[in-house]
């Protein structure tokens, strides 16, 4: 019989929250009520249904919060339609943004219906916006990407999931299964699926998604890695052990660990259009308005939490006992830990290493076709997966019967402890302010994990400028250096030429600067980037290396020719080797991601002896130059006032938008402030 004529449940005359508590429990999902309770309008600000959950005492380190069998989840493997999917080799996001269409659009008749019920009909993203709303983002870092978004979801549309409906119609009911269907299913994929093992890949998983965002490091435990990762190593061939560690998933996939699969959390590695890199990760803290933002549950991008491998257990992602939590005013430790639990049963493993070679549609990863990535790796229009070879004859009017039931569970833990009466966040990923608000919906207030892109073309142009006569000549010299010795100036590297909050820039702006601004005496010397980051010959006539915090600037820059072979994640010469519990040796490996994780170079202050009036220059017209993008006759004070102005004014999608796109522009144009007083003040 197809998943259409199933015997549909007797739909509940009930709200939708108590309607999906009820389903929830029906479903085997358990969670300690005395602990938590889950609520709506625990996030002020959201459209729809906004669930959160809070403590209802004390929480301690280590105490289980919830329990999730993967048979309630929702994936490529666990819907009715999946294994048409896999005949029609639709793989990855585009899968799992196929079957959450398809189950909102049969209704009560979908095993999910109360779960779907508790979602808003759609994650207001900019892919959504009107003319009006993007007119907001006039330059930020977004401005531009709904209509990436909107192409690339409209392609996937088109090219493989419009023909699959037609193909069949005894399956899929046309008239709920348009492009604005798909679209909104997208935008569930993008903001709340994650990673959950190599069986299932991407998916929506009920409960965990209603933990909100907070800002943290995502930081392992040693020797243990996030799943989606040790997933891609194995089907890469480069092979991972269960020992190998990473000690930092830094949410992004740009960062090789978890962003966006990190192991579980809510977020789609490769995400449904609107979603290709959805993710919550595993963890989560909170943040003035991170859990606050314009998002229901979110997404982890991972989403909902980690998968860690390692040990054949679960694993408690620890984050207290470090100093070096507190970042600019946030407290960065994780709060959950959502770990991956085989009971032994052959269909949903737990370990991703243990079931590396499948993705969740059962179908190969790799030779994917589709829309080629938008400027964000995960964003939302960007799903992937493999188009069906059209097979000839009439239209299948039933999919082939469902695979076997999944088995294990997700286990959700409480990584740091949480006072009674607070919410209890996951942690999307380590993400900028733009990724939160494309993704997710919404921006915070304090991110440290916030930046703003300097264009190389500004930079090398403010460095010509401030070199004096013969100054362009000597720029290009520079230009045409960087290119034989660096990917500094590629186009997909631009990204890396980032300011950070509190008048920081990051290692490889640092690096681009101090070339285009070095005098030419000590340019001509130089052999390579090593030789850039190099301090001052000594007595002895060997170079001391310049260093950030200890590390040599040269080991911070991954992919150049610097000669460093250093690795975020792996052990420091001369490591913890004076034994100690294995707790404190976890929190120590952590404490040391968290500090690698913020190596950035400030701009003057206590490394002023590192930069040079020329670099100063180049950096504050580049930041002039971004500046002037934003709307005309606007400010910063006035976007501030403007925003006060819409705190507090409804649910509306508009609203929420416009809080959105506002605190976007405050936050990058407040960061933009810093480094440029901090500049100044060196060519003061």
């Amino acid at each position: 019989m197809g998943p259409r004529g199933r015997k549909a449940p007797q739909e509940q005359q009930q709200q939708p929250l108590s309607a999906f508590l009820a389903w929830m429990r029906s479903s085997g999902i358990s969670w300690d009520e005395g602990l938590m309770s889950i609520e709506e309008d625990v996030a002020e600000g959201c459209s729809g249904v906004a669930l959160g959950v809070r403590a209802k005492r004390q929480v301690l380190e280590g105490e289980l919060l919830c329990s999730i069998p993967k048979s309630a989840i929702l994936s490529p493997v666990t819907t009715a339609i999946a294994a048409l999917l896999e005949e029609a080799r639709i793989g990855h996001g585009l899968a799992l943004t196929t079957a959450a269409m398809y189950e909102a659009a049969i209704g009560p008749a979908s095993k999910w219906h109360p779960y779907l019920r508790s979602m808003p009909p759609r994650e207001y993203l900019p892919l959504f916006w009107g003319e009006g709303e993007l007119a907001l983002l006039q330059g930020t870092e977004l401005e531009g990407c709904a209509d990436e978004d909107r192409t690339d979801t409209s392609h996937d549309y088109g090219a493989v999931v419009a023909p699959l409906v037609a193909q069949h119609p005894g399956v899929f009911p046309a008239a709920r299964c348009r492009l604005e269907d798909f679209c909104a299913a997208a935008s569930w994929v993008a903001s709340r699926a994650f990673y959950v093992d190599a069986l299932h890949g991407d998916a929506l998983v009920p409960l965990a998604d209603a933990f909100n965002h907070k800002a943290s490091v995502v930081a392992l435990g040693k020797g243990y890695v996030v799943g989606e990762v040790a997933d891609r190593r194995g089907r890469d061939g480069s092979g991972t052990s269960s020992g190998s560690g990473s000690d930092s998933g830094s949410g992004s996939d740009e960062e090789g660990e978890s962003s966006e699969g990190d192991g579980g959390g809510s977020g789609s590695e490769e995400g449904g259009s609107v979603g290709r890199g959805s993710g919550s990760g595993s963890g989560a803290e909170s943040s003035d308005e991170g859990s606050s933002g314009d998002s229901g549950g979110g997404s982890q991008e991972p989403g909902g939490g980690f998968e860690a491998v390692g040990g054949g257990r679960p694993v408690i992602l620890s984050s207290s006992g470090a100093a070096e939590w507190e970042r600019d005013g946030v407290n960065l430790r994780l709060e959950i830990g959502i770990c991956s639990v085989d009971d032994g049963g052959g269909g949903g493993g737990g370990n991703a290493e243990a079931n590396g070679g499948s993705d969740g549609s059962g179908g190969e990863r790799e030779a994917e076709e589709g829309p080629a990535s938008s400027g964000q790796d995960d964003g939302p229009g960007a799903a992937r997966g493999r188009p069906a070879k059209r097979r000839r004859g009439g239209p299948q009017q039933q999919p082939p019967p469902p695979p076997p039931a999944a088995t294990g569970r997700l286990e959700i833990v409480a990584a740091s402890a949480v006072p009674a009466g607070r919410e209890i966040h996951n942690t999307y990923g380590e993400h900028s302010n733009a990724e939160l608000l494309r993704k997710y919906g919404f921006a915070l207030a304090a991110n440290p994990f916030d930046s703003v892109t300097l264009q190389g073309g500004a930079l090398v142009e403010g460095a010509a400028a401030a070199l004096g006569g013969g100054g362009e000549r000597e720029a290009r010299r520079r230009v045409r250096w960087l290119r034989t010795h660096s990917d500094l100036l590629d186009q997909g590297s631009e990204g890396d030429l980032s300011a950070l909050p509190h008048g920081r820039v990051t290692p490889e702006l640092f690096a681009l600067l101090r070339v285009l601004g070095a005098p030419a005496a000590e340019f001509d010397t130089w052999r390579g980037l090593a030789d850039a980051l190099a301090g001052p010959t000594g007595a002895n006539g060997s170079a001391r290396a310049r260093t950030v915090d200890g590390v040599a600037l040269a080991a911070l820059l991954d992919g150049q020719d610097s000669g460093s072979g250093s690795e975020e994640g792996s052990e420091p010469a001369g490591g913890d080797s004076d034994g100690g519990s294995d707790q404190q040796e976890q929190q120590r490996y952590q404490a040391r991601a968290v500090a690698r994780r913020f190596q950035e170079v400030a701009i003057g202050g206590e490394a002023a002896a590192l930069w040079t009036r020329t670099m100063a220059a180049a950096l504050a017209a580049a930041i002039a130059e971004r500046e002037a993008r934003y709307p005309g006759g606007s400010s910063l004070e006035g976007d501030a006032a403007e925003l006060a102005r819409w705190r507090g004014g409804g649910r509306s999608e508009h609203a929420a938008a416009v809080r959105g796109a506002l605190q976007l522009r405050v936050a990058e144009r407040t960061l933009l402030q810093q480094a440029a007083r901090a500049a100044q003040q060196l060519l003061a």
